[in-house]
């Protein structure tokens, strides 16, 4: 993102805000982060001219846990100890930083303090000091960050989730995307593959990087601004019911972060962009191949292909889209010309996210996944595309042909008028 990037997204949303309620609006518009950006907890304020700052913004309302935004102005980093386990529910750290000049408010010396486990170690571990010893001076901003399943983790769901930390993280402090570093906690060994989301996270950041675990800042560095997004495993997507399927709310900021990951790879700029109301001619199964909820893929295909020609909707076609190790960009590509995208539960469904408003959605549930499980059917309202689903005790119990003709049924009207081209 070049100069300027953060104030157009928050141009954007403000836009996209002027057209949903207020009850919507502060869960995930500009109130969310206008919000934010107000209820300033302080945790050891100035008490000298040159004195450091630290607060954390505090998200309200949220109904999971605390959602806190973190920020030391004038910090010294005085221990930091990459320790992540691997497992996808335990990711730890040790970061300790050190302020001067400032003094621990009541806030922070509480013994009940609603923290998410991602902030509370640093905060618990501050210490003030006469003076830092500053062996260098960082003066952009940086955010510290534990990507909550490791950079190598192929699930586009979780991934997400991470990527929409950081970016409302960004958002709220008015930072500039091309400014900004990141540290991720994480480590990385030689053979390590990133799974395709990743690449939104290198290029959102190219402008100072991503350091990770074992290439970080040493002992004695000072820095100016440092922030820690919230808790990782957790975001918009989840709170206010996001998981059992709110279906009531559009969502400026996710619409918002689609478009920003599109806007990350020129190479696609000739392609219809997301957030147009026209679909595209595609009708795009997402393929699973492993575990207990998976389908013939490719005779599900055969059977929309073969109805779409007996019904005079030849100007579609059916396609299966294998979105394992492929690029973010092919995915992008695929989703902006699909009027339909259908496929069993799973994290491979994120890709709803890049459908374009006005395209459709179809979730089969199956096997060890029911109904219940709404993640999707959020997102799809989240970003205007409209839901279905079917469901099956097993995921080979699917009536033949059931799952084509729900396809063929769920076409949004006028999508015809942009079938000129071919998956």
């Amino acid at each position: 993102p070049g100069p300027g990037a953060t104030a157009e997204v928050l141009k954007e949303v403000g836009r996209l805000s002027q057209g949903i309620s207020a009850n919507c609006n502060k869960w995930y518009g500009d109130a969310m982060l206008v919000n934010q950006r107000n209820n300033v907890v302080d945790v050891c304020t100035p008490s000298a001219q040159y004195g450091s700052h630290a607060y954390c913004l505090e998200r309200i309302p949220y109904d999971i846990n605390g959602r806190f935004l973190c920020v030391f102005e004038d910090a010294e980093l005085v221990n930091f100890r990459p320790d992540y386990d691997k497992k996808p529910d335990e990711p730890i750290h040790s970061m300790e930083l050190a302020v001067q000049g400032c003094t621990p408010t009541a806030y922070l010396k509480s013994p009940k303090k609603p923290w998410g486990w991602w902030e509370k170690k640093t905060l618990e571990t501050l210490r003030t000091k006469p003076a830092l010893e500053c062996r260098e001076v960082i003066e952009h901003p940086v955010l510290v960050y534990t990507l909550w399943n490791g950079p190598v983790v192929s699930s586009m769901y979780e991934g997400f989730h991470d990527f929409l930390s950081l970016f409302e993280a960004v958002l709220t402090l008015k930072w500039d995307f091309k400014d900004v570093e990141v540290l991720a906690t994480n480590l990385l060994s030689a053979n390590d593959n990133f799974y395709p989301l990743f690449e939104a996270f290198r290029r959102s950041f190219a402008g100072r990087g991503i350091r990770h675990g074992h290439e970080w800042y040493k002992n004695g560095t000072c820095f100016r601004r440092i922030a820690l997004p919230p808790s990782p495993g957790l975001s918009t997507l989840t709170v206010n019911g996001g998981r059992s399927g709110q279906t009531s709310c559009r969502a400026p900021v996710i619409r918002a972060s689609a478009t920003f990951i599109r806007g990350l790879f020129p190479e696609l700029q000739q392609q219809p962009q997301v957030g147009t109301k026209a679909a595209g001619c595609g009708l795009v199964l997402l393929h699973r191949d492993s575990g207990p909820r998976t389908v013939e893929s490719y005779g599900i295909v055969s059977q929309v292909n073969a109805m779409l020609t007996t019904r005079a909707l030849a100007g579609y076609n059916a396609s299966v889209f294998d979105p394992r190790g492929a690029p973010l960009s092919r995915a992008l590509g695929v989703m902006a010309k699909a009027a339909v995208l259908f496929g069993v539960h799973g994290a491979g469904l994120m890709h709803v996210l890049f459908l374009r408003e006005g395209s459709a959605l179809l979730e089969l549930f199956c096997a060890d996944r029911s109904r219940s499980n709404g993640h999707y059917r959020t997102i799809a309202a989240m970003i205007g595309v409209s839901y279905s689903f079917r469901e099956a005790t097993a995921c080979s119990g699917f009536p033949k042909g059931s799952i084509a003709e729900a396809v063929l049924s769920i076409i949004p009207k006028g999508a015809s008028l942009s079938c000129g081209r071919r998956l």
